[in-house]
């Protein structure tokens, strides 16, 4: 059965509070997008916890934006990775998230951090699945799935 694991890094121990529905959110992401998992692999998609100051140097090294932003997305484009044979799961790409951001987000949304940062952690997602909102259109198709999914994953 294919799989879709999230590996959450938080190394500086900045999150401070569980990820109780990480397991659901793996199995959402995967029931909702069956044509972007229809061959037999497991996925995996690597999380890292980061400060403000962390986001902001990925930020300016990799997009050249020398500013602090919420959520960053790096795909894996496959055929530029030889991925080893037998390998466990198939990477996605990894998704780095601040904390600090989620905070102050969360309180200008009015909504709770956990929240927050799992609406971040799916728009992530929806990135390394190829949607993006680079136009009106792509904006609005984008945020519908993000609310869409949110609110199946904190429906109980």
């Amino acid at each position: 059965m294919k799989s879709l694991q999230i590996d959450c890094q938080d190394e500086q121990g900045l999150l401070d509070f569980e990820l109780t529905r990480l397991v659901d959110l793996e199995k959402l992401i995967l029931n909702s997008f069956p044509e972007k998992f229809s061959n037999p692999d497991n996925f995996q998609v690597v999380l890292s916890i980061v400060s403000d100051q962390e986001i902001q140097k990925l930020n300016r090294d990799y997009r050249g934006k020398d500013q602090v932003t919420d959520v960053l997305s790096f795909a894996y484009d496959e055929s530029e990775i030889d991925f080893p044979a037998g390998q466990v799961a198939k990477p996605l790409g990894d998704i780095i998230i601040s904390i600090d951001q989620v905070k102050r987000q969360a309180l200008d949304f009015k909504q709770s951090p956990e929240k927050e940062f799992y609406l971040l952690l799916i728009h992530g997602i929806l990135h390394l699945l190829g949607y993006d909102h680079l136009t009106s259109a792509e904006a609005s198709e984008m945020e519908s799935l993000e609310d869409q999914l949110l609110r199946e994953l904190f429906k109980n």
